[in-house]
């Protein structure tokens, strides 16, 4: 053994240990590299673990919502349909500043002065997204000055609201979280109804409801408009006929509702997603 130990090694055997020991720690390297996303991806879907919001926020306000209950309101009692309540804000000032500063501004500014979120509506739920999304602020519209688009309110360009784009690491990942879309200017914002990662990219974590997620439950719960026929054309219950009859529908209304827009007719709207009944912010406010 000691003689074959001994025995010298030829430059072929020396390149074959050498190119054996790399490939093995290029192997080992390989694995290791290759084990990274998997336990990234477990730790990303563990949901299980809740994220502590509380250590985000630096401002808190509120909004009085009511749903509207149309028996109620043709008596003149005008009583908000069930679900409807407060709901308390969280906002996340040190890593969303920009956000946060336009939001306040919309909470605490008089109405008649400045665009205010008082008396606004949440509009619709989008279909792809699940977000719950504010109207345009009252007396709030867009115009194109000097080939950019601009905010004017009650015949008075805002100057202070400019496109901008701020990014943190939250990310959509539950419900009752607020959210505003990068490269906008605007105090428009949504709010969550779920998970929704196919926002992380291009929307922005500025808030959590920390009071009312009830509230926004039963917002998520109120009817909507759909392209879709109720029953279809065939008869009372769907059958094929009804399917391919909704599939028409929808397709002719995407195609005019297109065709409008192409024409700069204000009217061609999307309307799915609308909200069956009204959900007005009857108070609002900074909570100091």
């Amino acid at each position: 053994n000691d003689d074959i130990k001994n025995i010298p090694l030829s430059n072929y055997q020396i390149n074959e240990r050498i190119i054996q020991k790399t490939t093995n720690s290029l192997l080992i390297t390989i694995a290791s590299i290759l084990s990274i996303p998997s336990q990234s991806k477990s730790d990303d879907e563990n949901t299980s673990i809740p994220i502590d919001y509380n250590n985000y926020i630096t401002n808190k306000v509120y909004f009085n919502i009511k749903i509207a209950n149309y028996t109620e309101e043709s008596t003149g009692t005008n009583k908000g349909a069930s679900g409807s309540g407060k709901i308390v804000i969280g906002l996340f000032g040190n890593i969303a500043p920009n956000a946060t500063k336009l939001f306040l501004s919309a909470i605490n500014s008089n109405p008649e002065d400045n665009p205010s979120y008082l008396n606004s509506q949440f509009l619709r739920i989008n279909e792809l997204d699940g977000l719950l999304q504010l109207e345009k602020l009252r007396g709030l519209d867009t115009i194109i000055l000097g080939g950019s688009e601009q905010y004017e309110f009650r015949n008075r360009v805002i100057t202070d609201y400019q496109p901008f784009v701020e990014v943190n690491s939250l990310k959509h990942v539950t419900k009752g979280l607020l959210t505003r879309k990068q490269f906008t200017g605007g105090p428009e914002f949504s709010i969550t109804t779920g998970p929704s990662s196919e926002l992380d990219s291009f929307h922005e974590v500025f808030g959590v409801v920390i009071e009312g997620l009830d509230v926004i439950d039963a917002i998520a719960n109120i009817p909507r408009y759909t392209y879709k026929t109720k029953t279809g054309y065939a008869s009372s219950s769907k059958g094929s006929e009804g399917v391919i009859a909704d599939a028409w529908f929808e397709s002719q209304k995407k195609f005019y509702v297109g065709l409008g827009k192409s024409f700069g007719d204000r009217r061609a709207v999307d309307q799915r997603g609308k909200l069956l009944r009204r959900v007005l912010i009857t108070g609002c406010g900074e909570i100091k």
